[in-house]
């Protein structure tokens, strides 16, 4: 599955991608998106400062 972490000029990031065949659903999959943000964390381990424990999740976001 590809993943991608795309850096903002205010320090935010915008965390991706997944796929699935035939769902046209316009719902946020919370699932999907626990297992993206493991994903990036997994390979980008910096997106989480030190001092923090959690990530501020802002939107979770749908495109087709």
């Amino acid at each position: 599955m590809n993943t991608y972490v795309i850096p903002r000029d205010n320090e935010e990031v915008i965390l991706g991608r997944t796929y699935k065949k035939h769902n046209y659903s316009t719902e946020p999959d919370l699932k999907e998106a626990t297992a993206i943000v493991q994903r990036c964390l997994s390979t980008h381990s910096d997106l989480l400062p030190q001092d923090q424990t959690n990530l501020t999740i802002k939107r979770n976001g749908i495109s087709f």
